[in-house]
């Protein structure tokens, strides 16, 4: 089953299918369809994906150009969706996983330092484990404690007993 839901995903809008209300313009949507689409492409890179009829091979392609442009962008002029604490959190997962996963060097190494700047980002513009900045695209439900970037944080700069690592307090 998951292998038929990879190869039937419409990873850009045109890809064909039926028509969707996905979104894909946005700056984490971009990052989270293209990890998809390359790493989908790579791991069955003779298959071939029903809604354009591409192989695996062309996809993954298709998706580390749309990678390696997306990555460029944030490096350049970084995210738009700044401090934000709704979609950081939508941007560290397909860096993560691509950093974990990616197999070429230049996305893994490109895919770390972002998610360093991003990491930096949110150490940054913290206090308490708080992003407290001005942001770009933030929801009320971020604003008022439902934070997922939170978790994040905590998990990163706390120890297993919930306490600030040494030095980032």
């Amino acid at each position: 089953r998951i292998r038929r839901t990879l190869l039937d995903f419409k990873y850009w809008i045109d890809q064909g299918g039926p028509p969707d209300s996905m979104c894909y313009w946005s700056e984490n949507h971009q990052a989270l369809f293209a990890t998809g689409e390359y790493l989908a492409g790579r791991m069955f890179p003779e298959a071939i994906f029903t809604n354009d009829g591409r192989t695996g091979r062309e996809h993954a392609a298709i998706g580390r150009e749309r990678l390696l442009t997306w990555l460029e962008q944030r490096w350049r002029f970084g995210f738009i969706e700044w401090y934000s604490n709704t979609y950081y959190v939508e941007d560290i997962a397909p860096l993560a996983n691509l950093v974990d996963l990616a197999g070429d060097g230049e996305i893994e190494t490109k895919a770390a330092t972002i998610l360093d700047l991003l990491l930096y980002d949110v150490a940054s513009q913290s206090f308490a484990g708080r992003l407290l900045s001005r942001r770009g695209r933030a929801f009320e439900g971020g604003k008022m404690g439902n934070d997922s970037l939170r978790a994040v944080a905590a998990k990163l700069w706390q120890d297993d007993a919930g306490a600030p690592r040494s030095g980032m307090e």
